[in-house]
């Protein structure tokens, strides 16, 4: 009898798990965290903000080097991030091609997108109310991944 309560304790537990995405969330970055993670790695961080919508943007940030950039952009709230990523998604769904695969994942409080061609990576990393975007030559590729990856997004 006991063995049948453990059992079905267990299976409970986790179908709970993963029916409410358990797990499957992600810890935001401040911008001052991006910045100094970015500089570390020889990027030039440049603030942004000002060009932004001040009602929505909390902070914009530019990470350049000689051959892209990754923006990270900190909204007001979460359906601000929800609308930035919409429409960057949109916008960069438009251009796809042929040849493109485009992905796109969901999970608990994050959302993330990637649309890739022979040409161009792009993607998009959404974590409450912040938002990662990249778009870049496909040899960057491993190189976008590694620094997406390492901030957590």
């Amino acid at each position: 009898m006991n063995k049948n309560v453990i059992k079905i304790v267990s299976v409970f537990i986790i179908s709970c798990f993963f029916l409410t995405g358990c797990g499957g969330n992600k810890k935001s970055i401040p911008a001052d965290s991006f910045r100094k993670e970015m500089e570390k790695k020889a990027y030039t961080v440049q603030d942004v903000t000002a060009t932004y919508d001040q009602e929505t943007t909390s902070k914009a940030l530019f990470a350049v080097n000689t051959e892209y950039q990754i923006e990270f952009y900190a909204l007001k709230n979460g359906d601000g991030a929800k609308s930035s990523y919409d429409f960057n998604k949109s916008r960069v769904a438009i251009q796809k091609t042929k040849d493109a695969k485009e992905k796109e994942v969901k999970k608990g409080n994050y959302v993330y997108y990637t649309l890739e061609s022979s040409k161009v990576y792009t993607v998009i990393s959404k974590v409450d109310n912040t938002v990662l975007y990249a778009s870049t030559d496909s040899k960057h590729k491993k190189e976008i991944e590694e620094v997406i990856k390492n901030l957590g997004y």
